[in-house]
């Protein structure tokens, strides 16, 4: 396991892939590049996400995560989990979209609140197009506040999404 009373910074324009289980008391910080979190990181410190770096993966990271950069959620689709989370106004939360069903689109749980700013980026999968009553739970939290300033890929063939947010999801 990672493990330690500091906190970690990825800096540079790689990829770093975590696995593995740690628990970190300090705060981190991804300057650059992609946090790609498939294990679970645990602890008090903080998590924030640049405006150069993107975190994505299907984890677990319980602190409390501010965001600059991106955060996209799964692989191809997936479930991305956090503590509470704030989107600033620099910020994009990306998501794909390759079917209706729980596990075709990605989505975010947060454990806490969540503050929306920034753009919300849709990608549907090539040869995918939603029918009327198609809905998708792509954002989970205990409270959220905030909106997206700016929506991008929610226009389709003979469509468009429509964000709707509630006191705890999206």
């Amino acid at each position: 396991p990672l493990s330690g009373p500091g906190g970690f910074t990825k800096s540079g324009s790689g990829e770093l892939l975590i696995t593995a289980t740690g628990n970190f008391s300090g705060d981190s910080q991804i300057n650059g590049g992609t946090l790609n979190l498939q294990g679970s990181l645990d602890g008090g410190g903080s998590l924030e996400i640049t405006s150069t770096a993107t975190f994505t993966g299907n984890g677990t990271y319980s602190g409390p995560v501010a965001v600059s950069g991106t955060v996209a959620p799964g692989i191809t689709t997936g479930t991305l989990n956090t503590g509470p989370i704030s989107f600033g106004p620099s910020s994009t939360l990306q998501l794909q979209i390759n079917g209706s069903s729980p596990g075709q689109f990605d989505s975010l749980n947060a454990v806490g609140a969540v503050t929306l700013d920034g753009t919300l980026a849709v990608s549907l999968a090539p040869g995918y197009l939603p029918v009327a009553g198609d809905t998708f739970q792509i954002l989970t939290a205990t409270s959220i506040s905030g909106n997206f300033s700016k929506l991008t890929g929610v226009q389709y063939d003979n469509g468009a999404l429509l964000p709707i947010i509630t006191p705890t999801g999206l």
